[in-house]
């Protein structure tokens, strides 16, 4: 029983996330480029290099991001202070009014979600609240999900089939 209750619970939290992605300012930017706008929001300026790591995307795919959100005026590239070489990318002020109205989205439809609870099921959430908070545990690195073995090296039943070298005459 525990499992499906586990399942369930992974489940709807999955929709509500799903469905909290959908309150965006601006229906043509995709997740993974308002993703980038967030971190940016957050860590301030980035190179390309620590934006893919943050994402866990490859550099070129971070690359074709940005590029997206510099012609759409989101993004400016920028030579580091302190080291010409470097490029930072930081967001423009149309950049920071998206986040900012997508943020101010997302908490007014989260809110009203939650005034739809009962006092119980608001108890319950707020108090389960800081241990799933404290039980997500940390961002993973890149280099840490390098050193998983494939899944099918764990599970023997996600190996591939071996294909026989000559299948019988039918």
């Amino acid at each position: 029983m525990t499992g499906d209750l586990d399942d369930e619970l992974r489940i709807a939290i999955m929709r509500l996330a799903r469905r909290m992605r959908l309150e965006r300012a601006d229906e043509d930017v995709t997740d993974g480029q308002l993703s980038v706008l967030f971190v940016l929001t957050k860590h301030g300026a980035q190179t390309l290099g620590a934006l893919s790591e943050h994402e866990r995307v490859t550099p070129p795919s971070m690359n074709r991001t940005v590029n997206a959100l510099e012609n759409n005026g989101l993004i400016v590239r920028e030579s580091s202070p302190d080291d010409g070489r470097k490029v930072l990318i930081t967001l423009t002020d149309r950049a920071r009014a998206l986040v900012a109205e997508t943020q101010r989205r997302r908490v007014a439809w989260f809110s009203r979600q939650l005034a739809s609870l009962s006092a119980a099921e608001r108890g319950a959430l707020d108090a389960a609240a800081p241990r799933a908070q404290r039980r997500r545990g940390p961002h993973p690195r890149r280099t840490d999900l390098r050193r998983q073995p494939p899944l099918r090296r764990q599970h023997p039943d996600l190996r591939p089939k071996r294909r026989l070298q000559n299948p019988p005459p039918m």
